[in-house]
């Protein structure tokens, strides 16, 4: 990864995954190694000696996106989408995919926090595990 940033100094937040014929985040092979590491970035809470955990999500999302190279790579950019949460969690869990990631635009990254500002969803309406 460190050759991808090109001598940048960076902390992401992001999920390991490997992908498969159709682009879909599988992490089945890879726990067994049987397929390539994909590292999906959603947040960047440090770059070049500077910690942004303080600053707004967007903020760091635009630093993000100014590392991430264009593809192929192995580092990939997990845009957002704005105003159609409910719509982006309905498809996932039609998609059978394994969920989303929440997070509010002027948020914060506070891991001390009691209730984060981070929500991570897992679980889709019908009951099954996305």
């Amino acid at each position: 990864m460190a050759d991808v940033l090109a001598g940048r100094d960076a902390i992401l937040d992001g999920e390991i995954v490997a992908l498969d014929a159709s682009g879909r985040a599988q992490f089945y092979p890879l726990l067994h190694r049987r397929a390539d590491p994909y590292f999906y970035a959603f947040d960047c809470l440090w770059l070049d000696g500077r910690d942004l955990r303080g600053r707004p999500l967007v903020e760091r999302k635009r630093m993000l996106r100014g590392l991430v190279p264009p593809q192929p790579s192995r580092l990939l950019y997990v845009d957002h989408i704005e105003g159609r949460g409910i719509d982006l969690f309905r498809e996932v869990c039609r998609q059978d995919l394994e969920g989303i990631v929440a997070k509010r635009r002027d948020g914060i990254y506070d891991p001390a926090a009691d209730v984060g500002e981070d929500q991570e969803s897992r679980l889709c309406p019908s009951g099954r595990a996305s």
